[in-house]
């Protein structure tokens, strides 16, 4: 004998893509200054902030960055003096249409929520 069964209310939901992040990301306000920590005689470049959160930052930069590379950081808040350098690791880099580079970083040491609070 076949048992048919009807679908249940559960089986028929497709929850959304769920946000996974310890930290949310939030749209940010500012800008940084950066440079390849391992050649502190490099020259310093200038990046647009597009999100942040305590864990990481995203931005938007002239040059090609690479995959797990460290950089030294300068955030730039638009209402308050530069918060101190920071480290950071590239994650991820994408290529955008204009010929800049969408960059995704993750901080050494996490931000503390005041220091968040600047760019938001």
């Amino acid at each position: 004998m076949t048992t048919c069964l009807a679908p249940t209310r559960a089986a028929a939901f497709i929850p959304k893509r769920a946000e996974r992040r310890a930290f949310p990301r939030r749209q940010a306000k500012g800008s940084a200054s950066y440079h390849d920590s391992l050649r502190p005689s490099a020259k310093t470049a200038i990046a647009v902030l597009t999100d942040i959160s305590q864990s990481g930052i995203g931005m938007v930069v002239r040059e090609r960055l690479f995959f797990e590379q460290w950089l030294t950081l300068q955030l730039l808040p638009r209402i308050d003096r530069p918060l101190a350098e920071c480290q950071c690791q590239v994650r991820w880099v994408t290529a955008q249409d204009d010929g800049t580079y969408r960059v995704g970083c993750c901080f050494e040491h996490r931000l503390n929520y005041s220091d968040l609070q600047k760019f938001v």
